[in-house]
């Protein structure tokens, strides 16, 4: 798959255990008519949004920037 041979930090994916070896320091699991409609893994912790705005998926960007700048030693997602 051309997301596993990128190696991204983030991926933004309706289904992320369907990627093969899917360990990447953030995860954005997007599903808009689901509820959540957003679980979110950033350095091997998840959790849910209830609700989801563009600021927030942004957020998630920012702090994935940040978490691969300072260490390498937390836990993938």
């Amino acid at each position: 798959m051309a997301v596993v041979r990128l190696g991204p930090e983030l991926i933004f994916a309706d289904r992320p255990d369907n990627l093969p070896d899917a360990g990447r320091l953030a995860w954005v699991e997007f599903r808009p008519y689901e509820q959540p409609p957003a679980k979110i893994c950033l350095g091997g912790r998840w959790h849910e949004l209830e609700e989801v705005e563009l600021s927030d998926l942004l957020s998630v960007v920012d702090e994935t920037e940040e978490l691969a700048r300072t260490t390498r030693e937390l836990e993938n997602c």
